[in-house]
């Protein structure tokens, strides 16, 4: 009996050399042994940079010019039939230079200082009113503009030209012929204005070219 007592303790597997069989991993375990460490700002999205929404350029405002006849910078052509509130003016002829046709008319009539000459225009107005209503016109109601803005009046001393222009009524419907002289710079263009009434006017204006 004390021998197989000896053998049985040789034999028990706590003291054998053998070692223990590997008891099983579980797969959560081994999992979690394996998983990669990832660094906690590379699994987070990265947020968009804001675009930059260009602001809108200003554009300058355009230029607007006036109608044609309505402003000197914008002249209508000398032979344009134009209207205002009580006329229809048409200038029918002119003639430049004027100078020989002037002085022959009258010795006495204006004569151009050197550097400048004579403008004769043969204009027809008609008045817009009622037949009841009278229109009034007048060599003044005619001005020329130079090219360095300085105004001119007609000329009122003439003599023995045919259908000079005089101040006058007429009534609506009605229409006079009448022509008035000027003396401008030789050779320059200039502007012809026409001014309707003396209280509230309306004007308009023709280009007279530097040669007919």
């Amino acid at each position: 009996m004390f021998f197989l007592s000896m053998c049985g303790v040789i034999l028990s597997p706590r003291n054998s050399g053998t070692p223990p069989v590997n008891q099983p991993v579980s797969p959560a375990s081994t999992a979690q042994a394996t998983k990669p460490e990832v660094s906690a700002l590379a699994t987070q999205p990265s947020s968009p940079k804001p675009t930059d929404i260009p602001k809108p350029t200003a554009v300058p405002p355009t230029a607007t010019s006036a109608p044609v006849g309505m402003s000197r910078t914008s002249p209508a052509p000398i032979n344009s039939e134009m209207e205002t509130g009580d006329f229809k003016l048409k200038i029918i002829d002119w003639i430049r230079p004027a100078d020989k046709i002037i002085l022959a008319a009258n010795q006495f009539n204006t004569k151009a200082e050197s550097g400048n000459e004579m403008i004769l225009i043969t204009a027809n107005i008609a008045c817009k009113k009622k037949s009841d209503q009278k229109c009034l016109v007048t060599p003044s109601s005619f001005k020329v503009i130079t090219e360095d803005g300085i105004v001119k009046e007609p000329s009122f001393a003439m003599a023995g030209i045919d259908g000079y222009l005089k101040t006058g009524e007429f009534f609506g419907g009605a229409n006079v012929t009448g022509k008035v002289a000027f003396e401008v710079p030789a050779g320059k263009v200039v502007i012809l204005e026409f001014t309707d009434g003396l209280f509230a006017p309306d004007k308009r204006y023709l280009g007279i070219p530097a040669k007919k």
